[in-house]
């Protein structure tokens, strides 16, 4: 694994197309498979506001974990898959796009808070605390009259409010502790 640095512009994404021997050819910033590897720009977050959190990791991933999007013959509709799963994503109305789907901004929350329900479930069963249920309500604030870079719409702030049933405040507090640790 390698540490290809800070990423400070999130670049427009284009497409990958695929070559006649099936291999799969796509922007530097997305996928570039060989025959013997695959490797990914993964993402790592390391706060949830702004661009500054974004740090690429670039690894061998196995073909199975490469997710796609692609445009669609509607201007502002992507196909996305992820596994064997496919979705639709719109861009929003005031771009021009559909807006009848989930949008990139919501696509990305969303993601966020399933990922903060997972970890703390995990970390729960390791720490054998009872943990009955758990929710996460995520909230995305971009406010365009203090934008946090000029050239890019980006979220002012993300905040995350927990709900758990089974556990005490103390044990809600710890997970929420590691969990922010992680």
């Amino acid at each position: 694994m390698s540490e290809a640095g800070r990423h400070r512009r999130r670049e427009p994404a284009s497409g990958g197309a695929k070559s006649p021997r099936g291999s799969l050819v796509a922007t530097r910033d997305a996928i570039a498979r060989s025959p013997n590897n695959f490797f990914a720009v993964r993402i790592r977050l390391s706060e949830l506001a702004g661009y500054e959190i974004l740090s690429m990791i670039v690894e061998a991933v196995p073909e199975n974990e490469i997710d796609q999007a692609a445009s669609t013959d509607t201007f502002g509709r992507v196909m996305c898959s992820a596994r064997n799963h496919h979705f639709v994503v719109d861009g929003p109305v005031q771009n021009g796009c559909p807006g009848e789907a989930i949008n990139p901004a919501e696509l990305f929350l969303s993601g966020v808070a399933a990922c903060g329900v997972e970890l703390v479930q995990v970390l729960a069963k390791s720490e054998g605390v009872p943990l009955n249920r758990i929710g996460v309500d995520i909230q995305g604030t971009i406010d365009r009259s203090r934008p946090v870079r000029p050239d890019v719409s980006l979220f002012n702030s993300v905040r995350l409010r927990f709900r758990m049933k089974g556990v005490s405040g103390e044990q809600g507090q710890r997970l929420l502790d590691l969990f922010k640790g992680r």
